[in-house]
């Protein structure tokens, strides 16, 4: 069953393929919009970067304020958000084309 997020008739986010899970890895893969800004936060910081159409890596924050986790937290300029808690490094793709969003993991 793939994601989806509607407001009203709009559809905000939705998965473009079911969300893969493994042993090694989970991957997301969403829909974004040629004109669709996304901004957010990442490895603990408490600074807001844009993202729109970037590949970033998101990492832990072994500090002990953070509690040694990644805070990835993203913000869509359609109205919608997404926060995550996870001590894994992972890759957000905001590439309209890509839309993917992967971390690490070991469980």
């Amino acid at each position: 069953c793939k994601m989806s997020m509607v407001f009203g008739d709009v559809v905000l986010v939705e998965e473009k393929v079911v969300l893969a899970l493994s042993r090694g890895a989970s991957v997301q893969t969403l829909t974004f919009g040629e004109d669709e800004e996304v901004s957010g936060l990442r490895d603990g910081s408490d600074l807001m970067f844009n993202y729109t159409k970037k590949r970033i890596l998101v990492k832990s924050d072994r500090s002990a304020e953070h509690s040694g986790r990644s805070r990835p937290v993203f913000l869509s300029s359609k109205g919608y958000g997404v926060y995550r808690v996870t001590n894994s490094e992972g890759i957000y793709d905001f590439h309209p084309s890509a839309g993917q969003l992967s971390h690490s993991e070991s469980w």
